[in-house]
């Protein structure tokens, strides 16, 4: 387990080809639709990112679980609406509502529910994937179980390609994603899909796309309050109970194992590394010098893991990193509270302090991290506008190898790229520099 025998085959999802056959399909399927019928971009949007995730599965079960064999059934996708509303930029309800949709329109052909603290499985139709070996474009979704065409009249297992596509080279298509611009061109074969930029925009087109890493953050997902549901509310808190697959328990949990115990193993010893780690910088930073039991350490573990355990995998790097931040953040506002010399302030007991439920505990420290972000901005900001005025300036010298029409076009072309703000700014500090030449 966890290792691919040399001679097995590695599959891969295709995504700019299982992009085309999904237009395609939608096409086919909206042609003798009535306008309130169709199905529409956002259907689409999430379309493709069902099958991103999907792509995921393939690999995850061919490097950790049982393979992906010809002539057995592909792994089912496991997610929920929470994951799902957070790739697509919208709510959970709006989720429901797209794929009962594609449901209905049979691109999603099974949905198996778990209850509601975990998460369902959904079986996407043939007629929306290509699955090909490593080094062979061919499409071999057919060779793999039958099982889908009871249940999928567009799927034709007879057939060597799907209803709506013509046979085409690797040549032929080159060609067409050229055709259909930059933002579904197909990846080199030999490319992973893991952790590439575009992947999304490869699938979704203008959908929403994932926040990049300075703009990602790791925080519990705001939760849909339901009666008796035992979470508080409060307009002062900057974090809430995180309800995704699987709930928090109302009462936090004391080891780090009941704590991940509904995630799989794989995602059990990632978040236990970053665990591991963040802890050892709480331990240095905010209680160096204080003795704390072992049991009280496993309890502060267990409520640092709540933060990535109903979090989208993707993000624990980033999320980490904002989290490693906020404990700096915690420590600069103990010194400059003790540096006033009147009362001896410390950080409560991991246990406490980490703990999402208190309201004012770590969770406060997310807003110190957001305006330290915005800081961080405009330092770059303001940097980046004063290197470009004195490279303006420089180009007003005599004997500059730049001219000042010149210059002004690189400088303006450059800052422009970044936002029309910049280039306001640098033709306001400029504008006397001109008048003066």
């Amino acid at each position: 387990m966890g290792i691919i025998a040399m001679n097995q085959a590695v599959y891969t999802v295709r995504l700019g080809q299982s992009k085309a056959l999904t237009d395609g399909f939608f096409e086919r399927y909206n042609q003798d639709k009535t306008l309130g019928d169709r199905l529409r971009g956002q259907h689409k949007n999430l379309a493709g990112i069902l099958i991103y995730y999907f792509s995921k599965e393939i690999k995850k079960a061919q490097a950790f679980g049982d393979g992906v064999r010809e002539g057995a059934s592909l792994p089912t996708l496991r997610t929920n609406n929470s994951q799902l509303a957070r790739k697509l930029g919208t709510c959970e309800k709006t989720v429901r509502n797209l794929r009962k949709r594609l449901e209905t329109a049979k691109i999603i052909i099974k949905t198996v529910f778990h209850g509601s603290n975990s998460s369902y499985e959904l079986t996407l139709s043939p007629a929306i994937l290509h699955i090909s070996k490593q080094g062979d474009s061919e499409n071999r979704i057919l060779y793999f179980s039958k099982a889908h065409a009871a249940t999928d009249s567009f799927f034709d297992p007879t057939r060597k390609n799907l209803p709506h596509t013509v046979t085409r080279t690797v040549q032929d298509t080159n060609k067409l994603n050229k055709l259909e611009g930059v933002d579904f061109q197909q990846k080199p074969e030999s490319q992973s899909v893991e952790g590439k930029k575009d992947v999304d925009k490869l699938l979704i087109g203008s959908g929403k796309m994932p926040e990049t890493v300075e703009n990602q953050q790791l925080e519990p997902i705001q939760a849909t309050q339901e009666p008796n549901s035992g979470y508080e509310t409060s307009k002062n808190r900057q974090e809430t109970a995180p309800p995704v697959a699987a709930h928090p328990p109302k009462v936090a949990p004391n080891t780090v194992a009941e704590a991940v115990a509904h995630q799989p193993r794989e995602i059990r010893d990632k978040i236990q590394r970053h665990v591991d780690r963040l802890f050892s910088i709480a331990l240095i930073n905010l209680y160096d010098g204080r003795w704390l039991t072992d049991d009280e350490k496993e309890k502060g573990k267990a409520r640092l893991a709540e933060y990535f355990a109903y979090s989208d995998p993707d993000r624990y790097t980033s999320g980490a990193n904002e989290i490693t931040t906020r404990i700096i953040l915690a420590k600069r506002y103990v010194e400059k509270l003790n540096s006033k010399g009147q009362i001896l302030w410390t950080t409560p007991i991991p246990s406490a302090y980490f703990d999402f439920r208190m309201e004012k505990g770590f969770s406060k420290t997310k807003s110190w991290y957001k305006s330290h972000k915005k800081k961080r901005l405009e330092i770059t900001l303001n940097t980046t506008l004063t290197k470009a005025v004195n490279f303006y300036t420089r180009s007003l010298d005599d004997g500059a190898k730049i001219g000042p029409a010149e210059a002004y076009r690189i400088v303006t072309q450059n800052l422009g790229k970044k936002s029309k703000e910049l280039v306001r700014l640098f033709n306001e500090q400029i504008s006397g520099l001109k008048q003066t030449a």
